[in-house]
């Protein structure tokens, strides 16, 4: 692998002429740095960090799109009690926040809040 970014090599015996050659050597490193972030692309990124990318991606575009749905009916206020209980996100709501479970003495419906 070639080393794009190594470290400076301090040749000069006086401090004054070592100072010149780190000053030399930052301005390289920052033009070299900056050619470096400028031409980030996917051919540039690892293999992980590319799947993260494209499934935060996904997950976007979804949400997007479950928004956009949302929206559209509210605006045509197609929006039944059905729609909303048949939904994922009532679905993922109930499931964080409450428990459900079947009282079979008293044939009802019980819930308790989870903490």
């Amino acid at each position: 692998m070639v080393d794009m970014l190594p470290f400076p090599n301090v040749t000069a015996k006086r401090p004054e002429e070592q100072v010149a050659e780190l000053t030399g050597y930052l301005i390289q490193f920052k033009e070299t740095l900056e050619f470096i972030l400028t031409n980030i692309s996917k051919e540039n990124l690892s293999v992980d960090l590319l799947r993260t990318l494209e499934s935060l991606g996904a997950d976007i575009a979804k949400s997007n799109e479950e928004r956009t749905d949302a929206m559209a009916q509210m605006a045509s206020k197609a929006l039944t009690v059905p729609d909303v209980i048949n939904s994922a996100a009532f679905r993922a709501a109930l499931d964080r926040e409450y428990r459900f479970s079947v009282n079979f003495e008293t044939g009802n419906l019980e819930y308790t809040k989870e903490m």
